[in-house]
């Protein structure tokens, strides 16, 4: 029984090398699979929170582009708005009568030698005019002027009448009408 002791003793011992070889075997596969998955988690985790950030920054460029388009269309209906009111005001100034710019007019329509005694608005751009003309060549001047009225030639002056004509001992008194465009 002895023999057999011997020859069980190194069988046992081929047995428990070859079953130590398998748990380091497996043991380092055991590793290699371990550290596979923390590493794949450790990755996963990083890639979440690189995405997570990705995220965050185009949702602020969004947030930020968004409140400029929004800043921008107040701006574009606020200037829109303020370009039809001042077309309104624009087209409301064209209409208007200019008392300074017609009075201006009337009071240079003649030149020397004519005298304005007086000049009046009666009513939306017609004037009434009352003056002198010393000599004949300022009675001349008097007719060619309501001419070039009546003929257009004079700018801001749509037409001339002259209503009366008489002379005095200082000249030729004379009142006529002039009408604006």
């Amino acid at each position: 029984m002895s023999v057999m002791n011997l020859n069980l003793l190194p069988s046992s011992a081929k047995f428990q090398a070859s079953k130590i070889r398998l748990q380091k075997k497996v043991s380092l596969v055991a590793v290699f699979l371990l550290s596979g998955w923390v590493l794949a988690i450790v990755l996963a985790f990083v890639l979440n929170l690189i995405t997570k950030n990705q995220v965050e920054a185009a949702d602020e460029r969004y947030k930020k582009a968004n409140a400029n388009y929004m800043n921008m269309t107040d701006n574009i209906a606020t200037s829109q708005d303020l370009k039809h009111k001042a077309k309104l005001v624009a087209g409301v100034l064209d209409k208007r009568f200019e008392y300074g710019k017609s009075f201006e007019i009337v009071k240079n329509l003649f030149g020397g030698g004519i005298t304005l005694d007086r000049y009046g608005l009666e009513d939306m751009g017609l004037f009434k005019l009352e003056g002198t003309a010393v000599g004949k060549e300022s009675v001349d001047q008097l007719e060619r002027t309501i001419e070039e009225i009546n003929a257009g030639e004079r700018e801001g002056l749509k037409k001339a009448r002259l209503n009366g004509l008489s002379l005095t001992k200082g000249g030729w008194k004379f009142s006529m009408e002039v009408t604006l465009k």
